[in-house]
């Protein structure tokens, strides 16, 4: 997966940035149809390749140059600047660097969605970068005279300089569990950069630092199981409705699975009017299209598609 990249060169003599900017989009940049963004500015190099990037926006905040990349989906940007009317009108950018610049690093979990997020004050060559609350895998890492940043290993791992010692604790988790527990990865000088994360790069002192915005609080409740259901489904039905506030025409996946229907159901009985089109995997002979295609048709949902999948696709 692509996602938000780039390096900080606090050593110029030590590394010359635009041809190692240029061969980390190439290396992540390999469908046809994904979207490149891109801002440099002397010594800083930012990049994001995605199948929907969001223009790269600079924004003066008091005084100050901010430089907005995001890379994901933003669902909803709540707090004060929405209360009081004035986000009316304003690009997502610029609501996320008035609401950094005014709320700081306590006003982030008020950004919902799927998204990563790199924002770069110019003035004090300092560089903010953050994550939503629940995806992982942007990572960091200290090499020479340059500050490397990067969502995939492979986007630095092309350099001379890299380098590959492994981390076993890292493999043996991921063959025990199928993942990499903690900040762990396979190479010793690779840290995960967990989810609510937020790395702060000063270059001008060449300062790292990392930390959490957001830490789950968990409470014990006595209830009974179909409470627990309700709020369930509630929360699933306002989260969907979350994400499909602004488009019309929505494709949804739909498999056999006894879970599976959720999806289409709230999309069809969301009380808008829109198209939806369930999609599903597989082969026309299978339970899997059989029974999704019933469901469908129970919903009221004509436009159900299969793409047909079989063992001469498994390679690919």
């Amino acid at each position: 997966m692509p996602g938000i990249f780039g390096l900080i060169i606090t050593d110029p003599e030590k590394a010359d940035g635009q041809p190692i900017f240029h061969a980390m989009k190439q290396l992540l940049f390999h469908r046809p149809w994904y979207e490149f963004e891109s801002f440099v500015s002397e010594n800083v190099f930012l990049g994001s390749v995605s199948i929907h990037s969001h223009k790269v926006e600079t924004i003066t905040v008091d005084g100050n140059e901010y430089t907005v990349l995001i890379d994901g989906h933003i669902f909803s940007i709540r707090g004060s600047l929405e209360t009081d009317g004035q986000g009316l009108g304003r690009t997502i950018p610029e609501r996320i660097a008035r609401l950094f610049v005014s709320e700081g690093i306590s006003g982030l979990h008020n950004i919902e969605g799927n998204y990563s997020v790199a924002i770069y004050n110019r003035d004090n060559e300092e560089l903010i970068i953050f994550n939503d609350q629940i995806v992982e895998g942007a990572s960091t890492m200290h090499i020479f005279g340059a500050c490397w940043y990067f969502l995939r290993k492979k986007a630095i791992s092309f350099l001379p300089d890299f380098d590959a010692g492994l981390n076993w604790k890292g493999i043996a988790d991921f063959f025990n569990f199928g993942y990499v527990l903690g900040e762990d990865t396979f190479f010793e000088t690779v840290k995960s950069f967990p989810s609510a994360g937020i790395l702060t790069i000063r270059r001008k002192d060449n300062q790292i630092k990392s930390q959490k915005y957001f830490h789950p609080v968990y409470s014990e409740r006595n209830v009974d199981f179909q409470t627990t259901v309700d709020e369930g489904m509630h929360k699933l039905a306002n989260s969907i409705n979350e994400k499909i506030s602004d488009g019309d025409h929505i494709i949804s996946p739909i498999s056999g699975e006894a879970r599976f229907p959720d999806h289409p159901w709230n999309l069809a009985s969301s009380g808008r009017r829109i198209s939806v089109k369930p999609i599903t995997y597989g082969q026309k002979f299978s339970y899997e299209y059989k029974n999704a295609k019933k469901v469908c048709e129970i919903l009221g949902i004509d436009k159900h598609a299969l793409v047909e999948m079989g063992p001469e696709e498994s390679p690919e």
